[in-house]
Order: C-alpha cells, then structure tokens, then sequence
C-alpha cells in the first residue's frame, strides 16, 4: 500500500455575522455557542477550504498511479488538534471565556450552488487575512486583520453568498438546497471528548469528481 498526500489550495474561517477574513492563517478556531454566564458574544464559525488535486490527477493521467487502483483507492481528511496535546486542556476555558466543547458533532458538506441543487458553483476568493478580529486589538497599520472576502457573508469582493455563512442552519430560506436539511453531507464525525484529530472519509466525494469546495459546521448534540 502506498500513500500519496495533497493539501488545501485555499481556505478560511467564517464567523458568525462578521465581515474577519482568516484566510491563510495555519490554525483553524471552530466553536459555536456562547461565553459562560453571558447572553453574548454568540455565535459560531465554519471552516471552508478547496482541496489541491491537480498533482494527484496527473499522476493518475500519466500512470504514476495505476488507473487499476481507482475503485479501491481511498482517500481521508486529516487535520491535527491543537489540544490534542495536552490533557490538561479538557474542560478548560479560552482566555475569551469559552469553554472547549465535547460531546458534539462535525458536519463535513458540500458548498450548495447558487440556485440550490442545480446551477453554478458558489465559487470564492481565500483573502489575505490571518488572525481573529478583536476589537480591542485593532489598530492602524495592523497587518494581521483583513476584512477582504471570503467571510461570512461575502465571497469576493463584488459578490455574496445566496445565504450568509453559505446556508441557513435554520431551514428557513425559500430557495431549494440553501437549507441545512438540503445540503450534500459528505461525512460526520463524532467528538467524545473535543481533543481528538479530524479523520473524515471523503473517497466517493473525490473518485466522484464532485465539486470539492467542502465546509466544516460544529453541530453540538
């Protein structure tokens, strides 16, 4: 058996009502529900990312990789957590207040296209930012906030998403496949704990050749 590794193209992190681009920053903060003891901040975060496969096809075009191996071939997402280090870290709290989630769900789906299950793809731009806003952080000059697109609502510059943070987890939208319960779900896995490392199987999304612009959503049970 041999393994072949590609990487991400492009990604980024959405936050909830937010304009914070966090393209091209290495480490990727999902969370959702709010700060303990407080009505707010709320909200929660979703990651977006394009797989890099063009290397991967050419090997297969040019026979690198037996085309013969194909139906077998499998291919999982894998993505290190950063608390997955150190045990201390269960049940802690973030210098902001929140609490590290367990016992939840990660949602791993297909970005829907514009007019629902047909029409064009809802393509985007990684934008140039890096770290998380904070208001209290910000200041003239500082390099490390951008709010050029892609964020929550916006996916370039001139264009926004059919629905803000791409779908509307509350199955309320009048367009056909912008709704949670519309959307191509590629796989889910379970956090018992909230430290283990992200393991999705995404063979029949790639051997496919289904679009591979994936998002992450936090859904706790």
């Amino acid at each position: 058996m041999s393994i072949y590794k590609s990487y991400f193209k492009r990604n980024d992190t959405l936050i909830f009502n937010s304009y914070t681009n966090t393209g091209r920053n290495p480490v990727v903060e999902l969370f959702f529900g709010r700060v303990d003891n407080l009505n707010s901040p709320k909200g929660y975060s979703r990651f977006i990312f394009d797989i890099d496969l063009e290397d991967l096809q050419s090997k297969l075009s040019d026979g690198s990789i037996a085309t013969g191996c194909t139906p077998s071939m499998t291919h999982t997402l894998r993505m290190t957590n950063t608390s997955s280090f150190d045990e201390e870290l269960l049940n802690a709290t973030w210098s902001n207040g929140r609490r590290r989630a367990t016992s939840f769900d990660l949602v791993l789906f297909r970005i829907p296209k514009v007019s629902g299950t047909t029409g064009d793809p809802q393509t985007w731009d990684e934008g140039v930012g890096q770290d998380y806003y904070n208001v209290n952080d910000v200041f003239e000059g500082n390099k490390g906030f951008s709010d050029r697109p892609a964020s929550w609502y916006q996916r370039n510059t001139i264009k926004n998403w059919s629905v803000g943070g791409i779908y509307d987890n509350e199955n309320g939208n009048t367009i056909s496949g912008l709704n949670y319960s519309g959307l191509t779900i590629v796989d889910t896995q379970h956090f018992e704990f909230g430290n283990e490392d992200i393991e999705f199987d995404m063979t029949n999304e790639i051997n496919v050749a289904n679009p591979f612009m994936i998002v992450f959503q936090t859904a706790k049970l």
